[in-house]
């Protein structure tokens, strides 16, 4: 989808991109407007530079919106931080808000880590450190408290790896080879209620040595036609698409 973006751009014909955060992280695609919904600092900055990245333009544009009723994702921390966003957008003015200007930036850090006082926050995790218990560290960390879950879906163009990654943890269970392999056609979601759908596709992969009654983190779509070739997993009768 990304090469077919690009072709477009090059060849300047009309192309409307709707697309998650991944766009973000690093992907090399160069538009001469971009909108970004009010989010943290920092992303708006990473959004910014999907926009005259290559400085073809005298300027890009970048326009951030607040969306009505669109909600934020479940993490305190995220909301936090766009809502400090939000109120430097109010006090300086759209005609100031620069997202590259070193002191917006350090006002929305300063901000951000006065209102949520690092050090009083994940005690347990900073005591675990100071003892150097790792396994309680590992226990403790967690960059998102809300659970996922990870899901090895049909894709078609590696149907034979799919098949393979199933065969393998039906006989053998979970491994971090088996992981390796499975990376390519893993998507992650947040743990579904225990009333969705979506568990009556999943199958549950354990490590040989976990007992069954265990919660797992890792499953096998077994509904094949529930996967699109543009838009990922799509299981019936849900609200979200899952991100690819």
């Amino acid at each position: 989808m990304l090469e077919v973006v690009r072709q477009k751009l090059e060849k300047k014909q009309p192309v409307n991109l709707i697309a998650t955060q991944c766009v973000e992280a690093g992907v090399d695609i160069d538009f001469p407007a971009v909108w970004r919904s009010i989010a943290p600092l920092d992303a708006i900055i990473q959004a910014a530079g999907r926009c005259n990245r290559e400085g073809k333009l005298e300027k890009g544009e970048l326009t951030v919106f607040i969306p009505e009723d669109t909600p934020y994702p479940p993490m305190a921390g995220y909301l936090q931080a766009t809502k400090i966003t939000e109120h430097l957008l109010r006090a300086v003015g759209t005609d100031n808000f620069d997202p590259h200007q070193s002191e917006l930036i350090q006002r929305y850090y300063r901000e951000l880590y006065d209102l949520g006082r690092p050090s009083d926050q994940a005690k347990e995790l900073l005591c675990a450190i100071r003892e150097v218990d790792f396994p309680e560290v590992a226990q403790q960390y967690r960059l998102i408290k809300q659970d996922s879950i990870n899901i090895i879906v049909p894709y078609a163009e590696r149907s034979a790896l799919y098949e393979e990654l199933s065969a393998e943890a039906s006989e053998q269970g979970l491994s971090q080879k088996w992981i390796r392999k499975a990376r390519p056609l893993t998507v992650s979601l947040y743990r579904p209620k225990a009333e969705e759908p979506i568990w009556d596709a999943l199958q549950p992969i354990n490590y040989l040595r976990t007992p069954q009654n265990k919660m797992t983190d890792w499953f096998i779509y077994l509904r094949k036609e529930d996967y699109h070739p543009n838009l990922g997993l799509v299981p019936p009768q849900q609200l979200h698409l899952w991100m690819v």
